[in-house]
């Protein structure tokens, strides 16, 4: 598959300039991360896209899906919603809608099938984060971001660690087990950066 990432914030591209950047590629499949502080602007641009992309498939994963993807997936310019973890789910679903498969294996996905809603359920959380591999730093420059503290030094970010063993009710990470990466991972990518 072709990945491109879009970055609209760094690059500051309002909504239509981020819909004229997807219709250059004429994608396929549009992810869009969903949180609760920018899901005005999530919806802003999926709605741009959609206009000049209408036969683009839009999928969002984030926080916000986990805990409201019924209201999520309503929106009539959505196409799919990632229920959990999705960096597997992710490529499954590209893979089924290159190849024109059905969705009904894929598990943590919400998607509409002839004006109804269906669901896979939730996905299988990733317990080994060591697993995942790094970021692809071929699609995206990642010394193009700083620190606002940290002067004019380029800035990775890294997960080393997932979910929270407590149940706060106002938290999508709320009761999900806490995993964290190995020590040794988290060294290795601390190298991929510095060696790149």
């Amino acid at each position: 598959h072709s990945i491109k990432i879009i970055d609209a914030y760094n690059d500051n591209l309002n909504y239509e300039e981020i819909a004229d950047e997807v219709a250059k590629e004429n994608a396929d499949v549009i992810g869009v991360p969903a949180h609760t502080i920018t899901f005005y602007d999530c919806l802003e641009v999926i709605r741009a896209v959609k206009r000049k992309c209408p036969k683009s498939k839009v999928c969002v994963g984030g926080p916000l899906t986990k805990m409201f993807p019924k209201n999520i997936i309503e929106h009539p310019e959505i196409d799919y919603v990632f229920l959990g973890d999705a960096e597997y789910t992710f490529v499954e679903l590209v893979n089924a809608v290159e190849q024109n498969k059905g969705l009904e294996k894929i598990k943590g996905l919400m998607y509409k099938q002839e004006g109804e809603v269906k669901t896979t359920g939730p996905s299988d959380t990733i317990k080994d984060l060591d697993t995942i591999p790094f970021p692809d730093l071929t699609i995206i420059d990642y010394k193009r971001y700083y620190s606002a503290i940290g002067g004019s030094n380029p800035l990775a970010m890294i997960i080393g660690s997932r979910g929270c063993p407590y149940q706060c009710f106002f938290c999508s990470s709320a009761n999900t087990g806490y995993r964290r990466r190995s020590i040794p991972s988290l060294l290795d990518e601390i190298k991929y950066y510095l060696d790149y």
